[in-house]
């Protein structure tokens, strides 16, 4: 659940506060269906029932992830999490009053214990599948950050603007890892429904999704081990001070706001960056690079216009930018400026006009060719 959350909020900037329900919908759903395949003989013996429920958990939790995507991220920021939180309230209330099928308030029992084959797994030895599952959770969480895709996802959260530019479709790719954060939730809510044998609505309350939230940003988001550490620590936090039984939950979530104050980068921010392994190139004092000389303008644009709607923002806009001159942007707030920039860097397509990048037609495509290349890969035009 936290792995799945650092994904989206961590790498990818955007919050969630109702990623509960898609927990308590892998949970649901593989505790009702492996209830009903308990009663055939074959899937009694084999105990293929458990790991159906639990792929089936998983891909029902991913499908409504892709239904709660497509309309919630159209917004953003506070926005985002408002309706999550309305999503997830909308299912806790679900659980709570489709009785004939969720059970209500006294939820589901007798939910069948994980099994591989005839060898029916204790506590003990399902936690050993679980710490599997973890370790494989973790696997794919570098693989997928560290894939071009990753590229692309860390690169949203600082500039989806920037991102645009060179030809990524930034809302699907937001719904793409809204999807998967969403399916790693549910794939979580299978796994605690076979180990606690019992589940109800009270375990996928909104709580629920602050403290795998809070977890992720204690331990460090966006940062592979950050959730493993905010999640373990605030496990066992309260634990430690059952002692403290008046005044546990007033030192605990003290113990987390000073931490999230003086450490907001989490713990994992206590320790030191990695620093960059490329080899650095150091010239000599007295050496100079040589630089191919540029004939004529080095950038060149010529009759830029640019409509928002009826608002005709640049109308007209033409200027030359000599190789190795200074130039600065004057006027007043609105007159354009910052859409022209944008024009120029390939952020907004112009309506009309051509820019010259070295005396040689350039279109919007071609200008971030580069930096397509590395952030896309092969560019499939």
């Amino acid at each position: 659940m936290a792995i799945g959350l650092n994904i989206l909020s961590g790498y990818a900037g955007q919050f969630s506060l109702g990623h509960a329900a898609f927990m308590a919908m892998g949970a649901y759903t593989t505790a009702i269906l492996g209830k009903s395949l308990n009663t055939i003989p074959f899937f009694a013996q084999t105990g293929l029932h458990i790991w159906l429920g639990v792929i089936i958990g998983t891909v029902f939790a991913a499908l409504f992830g892709i239904v709660l995507a497509i309309p919630a991220l159209r917004v953003r920021g506070p926005y985002l999490a408002m309706v999550t939180v309305a999503f997830g309230w909308v299912v806790w209330k679900i659980l709570q009053e489709w009785v004939t099928v969720t059970g209500g308030d006294l939820g589901i029992s007798s939910i069948p214990k994980p099994r591989i084959g005839v060898a029916l797994l204790d506590t003990r030895s399902f936690y050993y599948v679980v710490l599997f599952f973890f370790l494989a959770a973790l696997a794919l969480q570098y693989r997928l950050i560290h894939s071009q895709f990753g590229l692309r996802v860390r690169a949203v959260k600082h500039s989806e603007i920037a991102v645009a530019s060179v030809g990524v479709d930034v809302y699907k790719l937001k719904v793409v890892v809204f999807v998967i954060s969403a399916a790693f939730a549910g794939f979580g809510g299978t796994l605690f429904a076979h180990q606690q044998n019992y589940i109800s609505p009270d375990n996928f309350q909104f709580f629920s999704s602050v403290f795998f939230l809070l977890a992720v940003l204690f331990g460090g988001a966006g940062t592979m081990l950050g959730p493993v550490i905010g999640a373990a620590v605030l496990m066992l936090l309260p634990e430690m001070l059952h002692d403290f039984d008046k005044y546990r939950l007033v030192v605990c979530a003290s113990l987390i706001l000073l931490t999230l104050y003086f450490l907001p980068k989490g713990v994992m921010g206590l320790l030191p960056e990695q620093r960059s392994t490329a080899p650095a190139t150091v010239h000599a004092k007295d050496e100079t690079v040589a630089l191919p000389p540029i004939k004529g303008a080095a950038l060149a644009v010529e009759g830029i216009i640019r409509r928002f709607g009826g608002l005709l923002a640049l109308s007209d806009v033409s200027f030359r930018v000599s190789p190795g001159s200074i130039h600065a942007l004057i006027g007043p707030n609105g007159a354009g400026k910052t859409t022209l920039i944008n024009v120029v860097s390939g952020a907004y397509r112009p309506d009309g006009g051509v820019i010259r990048i070295d005396e040689e037609n350039a279109k919007i495509e071609s200008m971030h060719a580069a930096a397509q290349k590395e952030l896309c890969g092969p560019s499939r035009r």
